[in-house]
């Protein structure tokens, strides 16, 4: 049977162990990102939704080489992009600006 989890958004969907619990966590949105995190039973937690302003796509990558995925996703204009460092399933609630093309 088939279970539906609300989100504040949708768009892209990727599946990573975001808290290093063994656990697949999922990572759901495009101007909004929403975590649900992974439980032992197969289920996710409600969503955390982390605010990535005119963000049009994102993709987990590790930018910061510490092991952990992190969300990195792209503006509409191509300016800038945005990283949501992943503190093991924490993550800071202002995405960082690494490029900024004038």
């Amino acid at each position: 049977a088939s279970v539906e989890y609300p989100t504040s958004s949708s768009g892209l969907m990727y599946a990573s162990d975001l808290n290093g619990d063994g656990y697949l966590d999922l990572v759901v949105g495009a101007l909004e990102v929403d975590v649900l995190l992974g439980k032992a039973d197969g289920t996710f937690s409600p969503y955390t939704r982390y605010i990535v302003v005119g963000t049009s796509g994102f993709l987990l990558a590790d930018m910061n080489s510490d092991g952990s995925a992190d969300v990195a996703g792209a503006d509409v204009y191509g300016s800038t992009l945005s990283v949501l460092l992943n503190a093991r399933g924490s993550r800071s609630g202002s995405p960082v600006s690494l490029i900024r093309r004038s």
